[in-house]
């Protein structure tokens, strides 16, 4: 089970470059636009099934026994950094545990031993700063926005253009 423990206060992209790319210079639409971003990202983000900005999550699994050791693939990346990983004992305590990190294609996997179901901490995201989200994600944002914001009426289709700048950070499962 995977739960989101912590967001980030910022977005990839601000209000302020928002209404410049949309050259609009009144303030009467801010709180619209606002949610538009939020949308976009949350849009973006389960798409690419990445995370954008860092965000800590919980993931709470028995893991894959592999020679012994068990395998937890994290699901929401790029890997900022595992905080811990625990031990869930039979009276519901936590014990903390050595583990390794491991990379497989674009998902980090994380090792150790343990015969009990595990909780892991971790922080994803690009990382902590707009700054830190590749150009093409945001200006994908930014065209998702706008398509947003110039379609009011519910009517959603990922442009072409959304999907090709989002294409080469698309995480795609790969099977062994």
């Amino acid at each position: 089970m995977l739960l989101l423990l912590e967001t980030n206060a910022i977005e990839p992209i601000s209000l302020t470059e928002v209404k410049s790319h949309l050259r609009l210079d009144t303030d009467d639409e801010d709180d619209l636009l606002n949610g538009l971003i939020v949308a976009a990202t949350n849009l973006v983000e389960e798409y690419l099934g990445k995370t954008l900005i860092k965000k800590t999550w919980r993931i709470e699994e028995p893991g894959d026994n592999v020679n012994g050791l068990q395998e937890v693939v994290l699901p929401r990346g790029p890997l900022l950094k595992v905080l811990m990983v625990q031990r869930v004992m039979p009276n519901e305590t936590y014990t903390n545990i050595r583990f390794v990190v491991k990379n497989h294609f674009s998902r980090p996997i994380v090792v150790f031993k343990s015969e009990l179901p595990v909780s892991i901490v971790y922080e994803a995201g690009y990382g902590y700063y707009p700054k830190d989200v590749p150009a093409p994600i945001r200006h994908a944002l930014f065209a998702l926005v706008a398509h947003l914001y110039e379609n009011r009426n519910g009517q959603l289709k990922m442009s072409e253009l959304v999907k090709t700048l989002l294409i080469p950070y698309k995480h795609v499962q790969v099977y062994v």
